[in-house]
């Protein structure tokens, strides 16, 4: 029998703006296509990031992308000698993960293979960024990829009782923030700000009300398609329960999952990688356009 392997893949949408306008995705992507692959590689997060190629079919877009850690030297332990030697890898080589990864330009719609140890969707975002520099046109582009809440999050949040405190971090969606009317959205777009963070705590043995103000904006806004939060954390006990428990939004996230097969040397095709990709993406309800 051939062999199978599931593939878990993370929902995120796409938030991209220009010189205060949208950014017109499918150019941004078709542009980013025909970059190098040195072009696409930079170092993120103190790791390094490789995008080789892209490939569109229709208004998707298709990518792997590598990341590792440039060691100059190897430790290697032999489990039959009980010996260790230093290794090098020749000049431009790394240990590196992967992940794969697509994007419908039409639904702003991305997903991710996750990956603990690989590349994630904020790194792939900034890699993104940094390659869109080589094109004069992409100077100070903005681009995230904000998590898609799964059902669970915030089945989790009612679960909490007490809610001790609260964090949340937004990002500018597209392309106002004012299309998500709040106190907190009118603040940021003010300031004309890309990123924003608040935090709530209540008093001692008090708790943040749950159906209202930043609880109940956090609920109602990770529900949308397009959300412009990157990250948020909740902090309270379950029930009775006094000991503190802390939602992380990232923990959360919407998942997928495909079979692929596996071939002789161990290898996925990319081809079936693809294929399983853009099923997710079509078979996905996320609205066209929006917020």
């Amino acid at each position: 029998m051939a062999k199978r392997k599931r593939i878990k893949f993370e929902a995120f949408s796409l938030h991209g703006f220009l010189d205060g306008k949208p950014v017109n995705y499918e150019g941004l992507f078709d542009d980013l296509v025909y970059l190098s692959s040195n072009q696409r590689t930079a170092t993120v997060g103190g790791k390094l990031v490789a995008i080789p190629k892209i490939i569109k079919s229709q208004k998707k877009y298709f990518f792997t992308a590598y990341s590792g850690f440039q060691e100059a030297t190897l430790l290697i332990y032999d489990t039959q000698t009980t010996e260790e030697k230093i290794g090098t890898l020749p000049q431009g080589q790394l240990i590196a993960r992967k992940v794969h990864g697509a994007v419908d330009v039409e639904k702003r719609l991305a997903y991710i293979e996750a990956n603990r140890l690989g590349v994630n969707a904020s790194q792939i975002a900034e890699l993104l960024k940094f390659a869109s520099r080589h094109i004069e046109r992409y100077e100070g582009l903005e681009l995230d990829l904000n998590p898609m809440a799964g059902e669970s999050f915030n089945q989790a949040l009612d679960e909490l009782g007490r809610i001790q405190r609260a964090k949340v971090q937004l990002s500018r969606p597209n392309i106002n923030w004012t299309d998500f009317s709040n106190e907190l959205t009118t603040f940021a777009d003010d300031s004309n700000a890309h990123v924003l963070e608040v935090e709530g705590r209540a008093s001692r043995n008090k708790s943040l009300a749950k159906n209202n103000g930043l609880i109940s904006f956090v609920k109602s806004v990770t529900a949308m398609a397009h959300s412009p939060i990157k990250n948020a954390w909740v902090t309270g006990s379950i029930g009775n329960n006094t000991n503190l428990t802390t939602l992380n939004l990232n923990k959360y996230v919407k998942t997928a999952t495909v079979d692929v097969s596996v071939n002789q040397s161990g290898k996925v095709p990319e081809h079936e990688v693809r294929e399983a990709l853009s099923g997710l993406l079509d078979s996905d309800t996320t609205r066209d356009g929006g917020a």
